[in-house]
């Protein structure tokens, strides 16, 4: 994230649309009198373990402030299904007190740090605010209101008075001005780091909001909205999918790039599809077979996943889009196979890709390669390379055929190398 130039202005009003859900076992957040914040915390049934030993873990930093993460009560309950009516699963409530994130005189809101090159700068949102709150600080993070000393510093705290003004404090004088060691600053925003604003460590792998713990229901819905834009998902537009991802998460620009802006601004424009259809996910999802529907399958049982599960989720909703994207199309038209050739046999000619459509084998990765001869013959290619030719394109093929499939109306394909061409070829045989 590089520090912007002086002429940047930040424009609040980029388009990221609130994102309650991201955050949905997340609630109740109160401020208690004597500055401790108490609020609940939704976990499916075993994570409230995780919790626990995370909040352990805590406690270890804490312990040598005088602070500590206390878990106040454990609540028990079922509630139904996103995905199967009549199906209960077991939720847990999590109720917990965390220190105070104020000093004497003011109330936390970020924090800036010199990055590593000495030139960029890390911001840290605390407490629930945004790197909206940081940003009109940016061009002086490194000056301090309170010494009022200018030079060249490493890091800085950014406070917000009892009169609302905000300040930027020195590190070294946080003690001074706020009655608060830095390492104690740092230590109390790690419960908030770990329960609140959750987010990878590593921000880049998911944009600069993201969160570490999913909500599955929003996760799905939002890779739904994605996967419509694009009719489906597949290795060819992983990163574009991606991206949108990131951006429908609230990832933001920083100096003159508008690239997150104009992909939400698509969205913005755009005409809502139609509803989810969350029986007909299920259905297609839990009928599928291969150890990559059983992890999407397992992960959609969750009410909230692990940050690390997100592609998979991604690639399960992009390929039930692109199946009731297709499936009609293929009703209507008249499949055929090759007229001729037989196993073994070495064919060239040339034809449309239609789709292409991956999946997981207990020997790697694989392809589906759905291709529409210029015949109008269908042919299906099982492919294991890393690169593969992409849907909509027209290439001369030379292939060598396993299965003439009178029942699916289709020619099994093995072996084929794909030349892209726009010349019209006409099918021979070699």
């Amino acid at each position: 994230m590089a520090q912007a130039s002086d002429d940047y202005e930040y424009d609040p009003d980029d388009g990221i649309d609130p994102i309650p859900h991201a955050h949905a076992r997340v609630g109740d957040k109160v401020t208690l009198e004597n500055g401790r914040i108490r609020f609940t915390l939704l976990c499916d049934d075993g994570q409230d373990e995780e919790v626990e030993a995370l909040a352990k873990r805590l406690n270890k930093r804490l312990a040598k402030f005088g602070q500590s993460l206390d878990i106040i009560s454990k609540q028990v309950s079922e509630v139904e299904s996103y995905w199967k009516p009549g199906k209960m699963d077991r939720v847990i409530k999590l109720t917990l007190e965390t220190p105070p994130m104020s000093g004497k005189k003011a109330k936390l809101i970020g924090s800036f740090e010199r990055a590593e090159d000495g030139e960029q700068v890390y911001r840290y949102a605390f407490d629930g605010h945004t790197e909206a709150d940081l940003e009109p600080f940016l061009g002086r993070w490194s000056d301090c209101d309170h010494c009022q000393k200018s030079r060249q510093r490493n890091a800085t705290f950014l406070c917000e008075t009892e009169e609302g003004e905000r300040v930027l404090i020195g590190r070294q004088c946080s003690m001074d001005y706020l009655g608060l060691d830095p390492s104690d600053i740092l230590a109390r925003h790690a419960v908030f780091y770990e329960f609140l604003n959750e987010r990878e460590s590593d921000a880049e792998y998911f944009g600069p909001r993201a969160p570490r713990m999913m909500d599955m229901e929003y996760l799905v819905m939002t890779a739904y909205r994605v996967a419509k834009r694009y009719g489906g998902y597949s290795k060819d537009i992983k990163g574009d999918f991606l991206d949108d991802i990131d951006a429908l998460y609230g990832a933001r620009d920083y100096g003159r790039s508008t690239f997150y802006k104009d992909i939400r601004r698509w969205y913005r424009e755009a005409p809502a599809p139609e509803p989810l259809d969350k029986l007909a996910l299920a259905d297609y999802v839990f009928n599928q077979r291969g150890n990559f529907w059983a992890d999407v399958q397992i992960a959609l049982e969750m009410r909230s996943v692990r940050l690390k599960r997100r592609n998979i989720i991604i690639a399960g909703i992009g390929l039930f889009v692109g199946r009731r994207e297709t499936k009609p199309k293929e009703e209507k038209a008249v499949q055929k196979r090759m007229a001729e050739g037989v196993k073994d046999q070495r064919v060239d000619f040339v034809g449309t890709i239609v789709r292409t459509t991956p999946y997981e084998t207990d020997f790697g990765p694989k392809t589906v390669i759905v291709i529409l001869t210029d015949k109008g013959e269908t042919c299906v290619h099982f492919s294991a390379k890393e690169h593969n030719p992409e849907a909509g394109k027209r290439y001369a093929i030379r292939a060598t055929i396993t299965k003439q499939d009178d029942e699916k109306q289709q020619t099994v394909l093995a072996r084929a190398v794909y030349t892209e061409t726009t010349q019209g070829e006409l099918f021979a045989t070699a």
